[in-house]
């Protein structure tokens, strides 16, 4: 029983993933769970005070009643199915998985009715393959579970079969020895089985974290061979389609390799699983980025930011994006709201400096690029917009001294620099320069 209870400890810890739980089915699982060990207790305790003979163990005629066999069996039924209701409830099982827990309980209280039969009737001492039934229903139960990564609600069951039955042990031989084969099967096999997935969960973990040290150390190669061991390993043990992880490891070895359109499939994948994973948006809004694909960028940084309103990042990416499609209106709000939230405020000034100077509001424009200067000193993006600025405005003096001048100084192979330079000194007539 004690077992019993620390596999629901375990199992909350195990199963992070948040499931509906139910107060109603909790609470009547509770009781059934509860009430039928009282029920057991208090029946054995009241069949010692009217027969003194069950505990007198040198009488040879002494035997067990057999209304505490039936209301020990009938206990061991209703509480197995408590607890499957108590699992349920807690939110540690899925609703698609009770059907599962339920063949547990049942082939396990099975075995127990089978193994008191057979010490009354003789006729079922000698058909063993009766047992096949119960073991049929618990091979469904475990297999079940197992492939869905349930084990443990499988271990709390049998202990609590074996628990509760085991409590007529001194009284009652066949009565605890039933118990503990019905109970100790499944709460052994679960345990075993929980163990060898632990195992395996434990394996992709670290060629999770190998193909991550191999991409940031520079071998993008080796890290794809390693992600493609794990999606084999993970397909293998069934894991693939529930874990978003193994597909990420594979994209972002693709990415580090350079294959993007191979890449941008498996974060496709990836999303199939999580697609409330803002991280995941971003990263594939970059490979789209990367690719030219702006419309698809534009509609992962859109998912990230609605998914993760304070994603400032994903909003500037987003602002970018919007000014690449002449979005102005949407690209300067985006950029807006990157500067409220932690983001590269250099880079969404610098940004909406660009939208504001297509706009035609100028000052606004010049404003903002200085702002973007101050935050980013030694970068030459800020001083070409502010170039164009007054490029554009027909001040040519400051678009060279204050604009291109200072970004090829910066960046002196910076060739768009030279020509855009080329070309303010033409406007003024310098051919010499």
């Amino acid at each position: 029983m004690i077992a019993c209870g620390l596999g629901v400890l375990i199992s909350f810890n195990v199963h992070n993933v948040e499931i509906k739980k139910n107060a109603d089915v909790r609470t009547s699982g509770l009781i059934l769970s509860i009430g039928s060990i009282l029920i057991a207790l208090f029946f054995m305790v009241y069949e010692i005070r009217e027969n003194s003979c069950l505990t007198e163990y040198t009488e040879i005629s002494c035997d067990g009643d057999v209304s505490l066999r039936a209301v020990t069996t009938i206990a061991v039924y209703a509480g197995s199915l408590g607890v499957v209701m108590l699992i349920y409830g807690l939110g540690l099982l899925e609703r698609g998985l009770v059907p599962y827990a339920l063949a547990i309980a049942f082939g396990g209280s099975l075995i127990l009715t089978i193994v008191l039969l057979m010490s009354v009737f003789n006729w079922i001492e000698e058909s063993v393959w009766l047992l096949l039934i119960p073991l049929l229903f618990l091979g469904m139960g475990l297999a079940g579970l197992h492939h869905r990564r349930y084990q443990l609600a499988g271990f709390v069951i049998g202990c609590y079969i074996a628990g509760l039955a085991g409590i007529g042990w001194l009284i009652e031989p066949s009565l605890a020895s039933g118990g503990f084969i019905g109970g100790g099967l499944p709460m052994t096999g679960s345990g075993l089985l929980f163990i060898l997935r632990r195992t395996d969960r434990e394996a992709r973990e670290r060629m999770l974290e190998e193909a991550q040290e191999f991409l940031d150390t520079g071998y993008p190669s080796r890290s794809l061979e390693v992600a493609g061991r794990l999606i084999r390993r993970a397909q293998r043990d069934g894991v693939l389609m529930q874990d978003s992880r193994m597909w990420l490891s594979k994209a972002r070895a693709l990415t580090g390799h350079r294959e993007y359109a191979r890449s941008t499939t498996y974060y496709s994948m990836a999303l199939e699983i999580d697609p409330h994973n803002e991280n995941l948006w971003f990263e594939k809004g970059n490979l789209h980025r990367k690719l030219r694909q702006w419309d698809e960028a534009e509609e992962c940084f859109q998912n990230s930011t609605e998914i993760s309103y304070t994603f400032g990042d994903a909003w500037l990416r987003l602002g970018q994006i919007k000014e690449r499609l002449e979005k102005m209106g949407g690209a300067e709000e985006a950029y807006l709201i990157a500067l409220e939230l932690e983001s590269n405020h250099g880079l969404a000034y610098l940004g909406l400096g660009r939208v504001q100077s297509k706009l035609g509001r100028v000052k606004e424009a010049l404003k903002s690029v200085e702002k973007s200067i101050a935050l980013m000193e030694e970068d030459y993006r800020p001083y070409m917009v502010r170039g164009d600025i007054y490029f554009s405005l027909g001040d040519y003096e400051r678009a060279d001294s204050k604009g291109y001048s200072k970004a090829v100084n910066i960046r002196p192979d910076f060739k768009r620099g030279w020509r855009k330079l080329t070309k303010v000194y033409r406007a003024q007539d310098k051919r010499e320069l």
